[in-house]
């Protein structure tokens, strides 16, 4: 017999968890089904540099900028609040040279208020005085830790427990869903949080101006002291997380789609963090990973309801900048729909 449930979320990463975390603080009744297939559609969660990070953008210049600025708060306001496992607070540091030229006037216009640093002490690096450096605050996750602690609190958030099944949907129709191993559930409401996986499954059921936008990094088990950082010059991010002694360093961004990694791209983004630390190890030495973002139009996110059954179908997507900053804008925002 099919079972019916309130909601039913398909997605089990940042988005989905941060969604559910808002919706238990203000709907605890609920009876809901999580359905999630790891090894056929993993979280885009797991496969990205994880940080969160206001950028240097400001409010009342665009709709995306009014967004992450937001976004930003909501997610910083969280992690101050509820502590998050995996979660450490750092300073990212933004660094143009007098050779990166337009990169360099724009990182002095997006920093404009924000005063100069002139040495990054995490890396004993004097900024030259042909160069630039602003500095703010941000976040670095060890993705893992982080969504297993958004588990076991949104597990007991609900009455009953939320139940969490590891299925690949397979089609959807107005009030449920069927899945891979031939299981039909039924819902009186259904939120897509699919990340990049959107974009092969539910063609119909979703808004369709989004892409899948391949990106490659680099890791590597390295100590590079007691202080987290994120050093950001000119594309590359090199995030260092001192709790566990991890450097990532990334992300490529593939815009002709190809999902393989990319070898030249992360070798050349290795070159610069070497010139900036030079104590970092060879290209050799690392592991490589490759992951898929989504991106919508005009790098535009969405969170409301799907083109089809909109009054009973949501989603969450292309959530594509800053890291995980509008996973929480989304989520906040979203359940108050739901």
């Amino acid at each position: 017999m099919a079972q019916k449930f309130d909601l039913i979320i398909v997605g089990r990463g940042v988005a989905a968890q941060v969604f559910l975390d808002y919706l238990g603080k203000r709907k605890k009744q609920l009876k809901i089904l999580g359905l999630h297939a790891p090894k056929l559609a993993p979280p885009c969660s797991l496969f990205t540099t994880s940080i969160i990070s206001q950028n240097g953008v400001t409010k009342n210049n665009s709709q995306l900028g009014d967004w992450l600025y937001d976004a930003h708060a909501e997610a910083a306001a969280f992690m101050r609040t509820r502590r998050p496992a995996g979660v450490t607070a750092c300073r990212q540091y933004h660094l143009r040279f007098a050779k990166d030229g337009k990169s360099k006037t724009d990182l002095a216009r997006r920093f404009l208020t924000a005063p100069k640093i002139h040495a990054i002490r995490e890396i004993n690096f004097s900024v030259p005085p042909d160069a630039l450096a602003f500095s703010e605050e941000a976040y670095c996750l060890a993705a893992i830790d982080f969504l297993n602690w958004f588990d076991r609190e949104n597990h007991l958030s609900f009455s009953p427990p939320l139940m969490w099944r590891e299925d690949f949907v397979n089609e959807v129709f107005q009030d449920g869903v069927t899945t891979l191993s031939g299981a039909r559930y039924f819902a009186d409401k259904i939120v897509f949080a699919t990340g990049a996986a959107k974009d092969y499954l539910f063609h119909a059921e979703m808004k369709p101006l989004a892409k899948r936008v391949p990106g490659s990094y680099l890791q590597i088990g390295w100590d590079l002291g007691d202080k987290s950082f994120i050093l950001s010059c000119k594309g590359m991010n090199l995030v260092y997380r001192h709790t566990d002694q991890i450097i990532l360093l990334g992300g490529t961004t593939q815009l002709d789609g190809v999902e393989a990694i990319d070898w030249c791209g992360l070798q050349d983004y290795l070159q610069k963090a070497r010139e900036l630390i030079p104590s970092l190890p060879a290209f050799d030495h690392w592991q490589s990973f490759s992951g898929i973002r989504q991106k919508g139009e005009k790098r535009l996110p969405y969170w409301g309801p799907c083109n089809v059954h909109g009054d009973r179908h949501y989603e969450i997507s292309s959530l594509y900048k800053n890291g995980f900053s509008l996973a929480f804008l989304a989520g906040a925002e979203l359940s108050r729909l739901i």
